[in-house]
């Protein structure tokens, strides 16, 4: 359950916020720049270790690239290509995991109204998208509850990226 206090700043900003639960890369550094610039003469937004919350960050609204490293390394394992942070906005980054023996990960981003007070709360509303980085798996189908009903995400790639779902 992550509480975020509500925000109105109404100048231009979102919140983001990143939790790590992978066991195989137990600390990542994430990056969110201006897509032209490159990470090697950025610092990390945040660093975040093994099943940790990085807290809420204020970023000015507008897009950036979602870039993750190995703590303290600039080799991108992760590259979510272009995010849009929105403004009265919170941005949740849920790593998932990565594969022991591959760069394979899996990304889940939720997109909650600024005004959220629990990420799981049914009634919130927010948005999702699913990067599928597993590697042994060429397509995915993604179900939230029963797995007899049309899937939320259905046959994601290997390497791809979903459009935001409501």
């Amino acid at each position: 359950l992550i509480e975020a206090d509500d925000f109105d700043l109404d100048e231009g900003f979102g919140r983001v916020g990143a939790i790590n639960f992978s066991t195989a890369r137990p600390a990542v550094d994430m990056y969110l720049t201006r897509d032209d610039d490159g990470i090697f003469s950025a610092s990390p937004l945040t660093s975040i270790a093994d099943s940790t919350f990085s807290g809420m960050i204020d970023l000015e609204e507008g897009e950036y690239r979602l870039r993750l490293t190995a703590i303290g390394d600039k080799t991108v394992v992760f590259d979510a290509d272009t995010v849009d942070i929105r403004e009265d906005t919170n941005h949740f980054y849920i790593i998932m995991d990565f594969a022991l023996d591959s760069d394979s990960v899996l990304v889940l981003e939720i997109q909650g109204d600024g005004l959220t007070r629990q990420l799981l709360d049914e009634s919130t509303p927010a948005r999702l998208r699913l990067f599928n980085g597993i590697a042994d798996y060429s397509a995915v189908d993604l179900y939230f509850g029963d797995t007899s009903v049309q899937p939320s995400f259905e046959n994601i790639q290997f390497r791809e990226m979903t459009d935001y779902l409501d």
